[in-house]
């Protein structure tokens, strides 16, 4: 390893899967870094205070069919 690296391994890539395995905080991070970018989940988070944007990112990403159209994808 090298000075200061805590694991061996950092990130560990799967092509043949979806599944984020990430330290909790971490993700939320990335989530949050995602949904501020995307101006959807922005104007959602916006109108949900109290609301974490990571918790908003996903529920918009496990509801798209609200609001994705086949004209879209």
């Amino acid at each position: 390893m090298e000075p200061g690296q805590r694991a061996p391994c950092a990130a560990i890539p799967d092509s043949g899967t979806t599944f984020l395995l990430a330290p909790n905080a971490d993700v939320h991070l990335v989530f949050s870094g995602v949904c501020e970018a995307w101006p959807r989940c922005r104007d959602a988070y916006a109108e949900r205070p109290g609301a974490l944007a990571s918790d908003v990112f996903q529920e918009l990403l496990f509801n798209c069919s609200d609001w994705i159209s086949a004209a879209k994808i």
